[in-house]
């Protein structure tokens, strides 16, 4: 979720320093946020968001969020409860945010207009002009994430975050293990020997995949023999049933360190 440079680049322009603002930066990195420019008006407005004495009328279900509108269930609190729009409407103007899928475009041009009236009158009652609620509404069409989606992604990160960082042999090793696309696997292969850990080649009596090999005291990336271009996972696993490691260990030694850059 924050492998690529534009997400790196959310993280840092908000100043992360809670978990909030890190399920907050997951959500951010959606096609919606950014052509609203979100991550800087989230950036502004998380240091004086508490200050500000007029807040908009839908305050407490942006309050997490600085008064800027990134989740799903913000849309469609702020749809039903100010708004005007029952539930199963606001969960039409919800999908209507994401235009990629044939049927959401059919209700965006079906029920555009409709939903617009009615969400500008009932924002009325709460003394917002029209064109306010006109504007408001149109944001709101700017596909927006799950929370409960960008919470959970966050969790996940965060574990890996913290591995990465005190176990690192161990955290590519299982990346590498675990990564079924070359130009990835390369990738991670580049970063985890720039980052100071040994990685070894192939060796017929090593595994499949990754593992995990302990070198005159140094922990060190095993290569799997299936990352051998031309052997694939099949031939692999058979030829690490057939290994013969446990009869002569010795074969092991000396390993040839794969030097990346």
């Amino acid at each position: 979720q924050f492998d690529s440079e534009a997400a790196k680049g959310i993280l840092k322009a908000i100043e992360v320093a809670s978990f909030n603002d890190f399920v907050a930066a997951n959500a951010m990195d959606r096609p919606g946020p950014l052509a609203l420019g979100i991550p800087d008006k989230y950036a502004n407005a998380k240091h004086d968001w508490e200050e500000l004495e007029e807040k908009p009328v839908w305050a407490k279900y942006v309050d997490n969020t600085y008064g800027c509108i990134l989740y799903q269930e913000q849309t469609n609190n702020i749809a039903v409860n100010y708004g005007g729009l029952d539930w199963n409407q606001a969960d039409k103007l919800r999908k209507m945010g994401d235009p990629s899928v044939l049927k959401n475009r059919l209700l965006l041009e079906t029920n555009h207009d409709t939903y617009k009236e009615q969400f500008a009158s009932g924002l009325k009652k709460y003394g917002v002009g029209k064109k306010e609620a006109g504007d408001l509404f149109e944001d709101l069409l700017h596909y927006t994430f799950n929370q409960g989606h960008a919470t959970g992604y966050s969790i996940i990160s965060m574990y890996e975050m913290y591995y990465k960082v005190h176990y690192p042999v161990d955290f590519w090793a299982t990346k590498l293990k675990y990564c079924y696309n070359r130009d990835n696997e390369f990738k991670f292969q580049c970063i985890a020997s720039n980052e100071g850990i040994f990685l070894l080649t192939p060796h017929v009596n090593g595994t499949a995949k990754y593992s995990i090999a302990d070198v005159e005291g140094e922990r060190c990336i095993l290569l799997g023999l299936s990352s051998i271009k031309g052997i694939g996972e099949t031939v692999a696993k058979a030829i690490e049933e057939e290994r013969i490691l446990q009869y002569l260990p010795v074969f092991l030694h000396p390993y040839n360190y794969l030097q990346l850059s």
